[in-house]
């Protein structure tokens, strides 16, 4: 999951994140850190607040980048 880039690169704090889409500023950074598993309903809030898809989010359109560039 891209959280953490994501979120600095729109310079947003834990704590202002949290507040916009409800979810504990601890477990947010938890997140960040891989040690929780962000559940479905939690993944839509925190693309909605980022203003990203949730591919993007968790990281596919690069996946898919990467694949396409190897089948060239």
């Amino acid at each position: 999951m891209r959280l953490k880039e994501l979120r600095t690169e729109r310079g947003i704090s834990l704590r202002t994140l949290s507040k916009i889409c409800g979810i504990s500023s601890s477990y947010l950074s938890e997140l960040e850190k891989g040690k929780y598993e962000a559940t479905e309903s939690k993944i839509i809030r925190l693309a909605l607040a980022l203003g990203v898809s949730t591919d993007e989010l968790l990281g596919f359109n690069e996946i898919v980048k990467n694949i396409r560039s190897n089948l060239k």
